[in-house]
């Protein structure tokens, strides 16, 4: 039985809510202006590039406890062969090493004061303030990977009833700078995985797979994605060309075995986080090998850039497997700082450029070379599965909302010299060249001269 289940990234309160940065896939976050009160950036992050993990291999350790209806040692398989989903992509360079446990069995029954208590721990984990060293209570470790035996983790991190809904969640944090442009740094990351669907029969181990490989794309920087939105809005079983194309990064788990191996979308994104150098194929091939496209999406009046739109390149040949997506004006800030979300009360979020050239910029790196069409859509913002909150896409969704795309068809294809319900223009990318000339995108409305902004917007 395919799964509608939601895959999260978890917002404790001490941390800001972000807007995140673009890449083929988005980063989780981007360095924004540094020295912000009350945050937990230390540093001097660099504004407008993405942070990762400066390390490798990237060591991890796993709870001591059971998951489900695994025992320890089958947990530990399971973790060990989703992060080497990740490491088999050719033109990414990173890898992974369990480095032990954790210094007790994680649970949600122990006393409040209890070390292996999970709050304790998440606490502990978000506590920046004991680096360089490990964090604090002797539990938890910089990368925590916490089974979560029966949902009640997760009910507890996250509210009763979630562990019905939430497979597992995920983040990376405790971010630093060292003052140059690949120095953007995560020094903690934590997974909590849900073991409920096991015990009540709801899920499976292709489904728990699927799951931990998506909550390690997070704890490694990467955002959700959404390509081949129909496969959320009606079923794709049945067209494997859609399944295929489907990101492991998709906010919502649709098919276990299509999403426990990255789809190109996903592969452009780590990609670009973690660009191989080395040409040793087919193990190791360098990203330069791969080209891009950049520009931007306006909207009709071809001036005031569009923020929060969904932007696909899909090659000519197999268009719907070989896609990757970005959001506009990712690179710039999501929150309190923005002309587009104006929140009363909320500080100024420490991430996120506040470049306004950003705003409606798209960029889509990691694309193999070839001729490719490229489409602009809504990010879906209704019914149960909405991508917002804690499954939202940057820059707006992890607020609450995504825009509504006023046009007259969804998806708008690129042509000359806007837009358009069917004709598509044709972009050729090159090895090593991001393509930038002939990109813009400007929407059309249902009359053909559509208001600036949409009902949520009030910009300059």
């Amino acid at each position: 039985m395919t799964l509608r289940t939601a895959l999260r990234r978890v917002f404790p309160l001490l941390l800001v809510l972000t807007g995140i940065p673009a890449q083929g896939e988005g980063p989780l976050y981007v360095g924004g202006p540094p020295d912000v009160p009350g945050t937990t950036v230390t540093g001097t992050p660099v504004p407008g590039q993405p942070f990762h993990w400066t390390i490798n291999p990237v060591t991890y350790w796993t709870d001591l406890g059971n998951l489900g209806t695994q025992t320890n040692s089958q947990a530990n398989n399971i973790v060990a062969q989703a992060f080497q989903a990740w490491q088999n992509v050719p033109t990414a360079s990173i890898t992974f090493s369990r480095a032990g446990s954790l210094g007790g069995d994680v649970n949600a029954t122990a006393p409040q004061t209890d070390p292996t208590y999970a709050l304790n721990v998440q606490n502990a984990l978000y506590d920046c303030t004991t680096l360089p060293g490990p964090p604090a209570g002797g539990v938890a470790q910089p990368r925590t990977i916490i089974y979560d035996a029966d949902g009640s983790i997760v009910d507890l991190l996250l509210g009763p009833g979630n562990s019905d809904t939430t497979l597992g969640f995920a983040d990376a944090l405790c971010f630093s700078g060292d003052g140059t442009p690949s120095g953007n740094a995560f020094n903690r990351g934590y997974a909590v995985l849900n073991g409920k669907p096991l015990l009540d029969g709801s899920g499976t181990i292709a489904d728990l797979t699927a799951v931990m490989t998506h909550e390690f794309g997070h704890m490694i920087g990467l955002d959700h994605s959404q390509i081949n939105l129909n496969c959320l809005t009606s079923s794709c079983g049945s067209v494997s060309s859609d399944l295929q194309g489907l990101p492991t990064m998709f906010p919502i788990l649709v098919d276990s075995n299509a999403m426990s191996t990255p789809a190109v979308d996903d592969i452009a994104g780590l990609s670009a986080l973690y660009p191989e150098t080395v040409n040793a194929p087919p193990n190791q091939v360098p990203f330069s090998t791969l080209g891009g496209i950049q520009g931007h999406v306006y909207f009709s009046d071809g001036v005031t850039p569009a923020l929060g739109f969904n932007v696909i390149a899909r090659r000519v040949s197999y268009p719907r497997i070989n896609a990757s997506s970005n959001v506009s004006g990712d690179y710039f800030t999501g929150d309190n700082g923005n002309p587009f979300v104006q929140i009363p009360g909320v500080s100024p979020s420490p991430f996120g450029s506040r470049d306004p050239n950003l705003i409606g910029v798209y960029f889509i790196p990691g694309l193999p070379p070839g001729d490719y069409t490229v489409e602009v859509e809504g990010i879906n913002n209704w019914g149960t599965f909405a991508f917002v909150g804690g499954s939202g896409l940057n820059p707006v969704g992890y607020l609450g909302f995504e825009f509504n795309l006023l046009a007259p068809c969804s998806p708008l294809f690129l042509s000359s010299p806007t837009a358009s319900c069917t004709s598509k223009s044709t972009i050729s990318v090159s090895a090593g060249v991001t393509t930038s000339t002939g990109t813009d995108i400007i929407l059309i409305g249902t009359t053909g001269t559509s208001p600036r902004y949409d009902a949520y917007e009030d910009g300059p």
